[in-house]
This record gives C-alpha cells, structure tokens and sequence, in this order.
C-alpha cells in the first residue's frame, strides 16, 4: 500500500516499559521471546529494528526527558539515512 521504501522511515514506538520492567524483562526479551507475534517480529526486521519504549506513568521529568531525546536520535538517524521525504514514489 505505502510501498517498501515506507520502512525506511519507520519507528516503531512501544508503549508500557514501565509495566516490562516491572515483570523484570525488557522490551528487547519480549521481543525474543516465542511468544512475540510473527508479524511484529517482521514489521521490526523490516525497519532495522529501530525502536524506542516509553514509560506511560512516570512523573519523572528526567525520564521524560531522556526518552524524548531518545525518539529525537531515531529520528535524526532515519533523517540522515533518509534526506529526501517520504513519497509512494521514493
């Protein structure tokens, strides 16, 4: 539908890290884990694994912080890999 370059600008943004860390996993292991859905194990290769997880409760303004500066780094990344915006035609 978007065509396969779409990958190439693609993150995946995964929300309840704070529900994985208290189970004492990380999103990394669930995403090993054989019980991880086929497709979404896909739709990561596909993207080169590039992947941020969020806290959805946390009131710490130095975790909020680091984990947007987290997203901004993939971005910056699929940025400089990716100079040109993202087109059915690209």
């Amino acid at each position: 539908m978007f065509g396969r370059k779409l990958n190439d600008y693609m993150i995946v943004v995964f929300t309840g890290e704070d529900e994985v860390k208290a189970n004492e996993q990380s999103f990394k292991d669930l995403l090993e884990d054989t019980s991880c859905p086929d497709p979404l194990k896909d739709t990561l290769r596909l993207c080169q694994d590039i992947f941020v997880p969020f806290y959805n409760r946390t009131k710490d303004e130095t975790k909020k912080t680091q984990q947007l500066r987290d997203l901004l780094f993939l971005v910056n990344i699929v940025l400089t890999n990716n100079p040109n915006p993202y087109t059915q035609d690209t």
